[in-house]
């Protein structure tokens, strides 16, 4: 039990409680990935909406008619998204070429992939040091 005997204890036991609660919320939250997000076509994404919709209400009724609609829209969806990832993959290749190096810059991405260093420089070093 912490004992608070002017306002400056109060206060700072207050801004101490603060931190702590801040601090447990950011190391138990999820990071935030900076990633690209797939630009989705307005039509798949009313379909996709209403493919949920259906879901939702398949969910409360276990209706068989529901669930068959939701099933022949999330094949239809399907086939647009594959669709459109083979279009986008398509108008990929066309622009590379062998002459500017894009080329070999995409299958260099493909084949090596993002890379990162898996433990920290002076732990490195201090193994390489063992082992010399």
């Amino acid at each position: 039990m912490i004992k608070l005997n002017s306002i400056d204890d109060t206060e700072q036991a207050l801004d101490t409680f603060t931190n702590t609660i801040l601090n447990a919320l950011d190391k138990s939250s999820k990071p935030n990935f900076n990633h690209q997000r797939k630009r989705i076509p307005p039509d798949i994404k009313k379909l996709i909406t209403n493919r949920n919709k259906i879901r939702r209400a398949w969910q409360i009724s276990k209706d068989p008619a529901l669930k068959t609609a939701k099933n022949k829209i999330h094949d239809i969806i399907k086939r647009k998204m594959k669709k459109l990832n083979d279009d986008n993959w398509s108008n990929i290749t066309k622009d590379l070429s062998s002459n500017s190096n894009s080329l070999w810059r995409k299958v260099a991405d493909l084949h090596v992939g993002p890379q990162s260093s898996s433990f920290a420089a002076s732990s490195k070093s201090s193994g390489a040091r063992h082992c010399v």
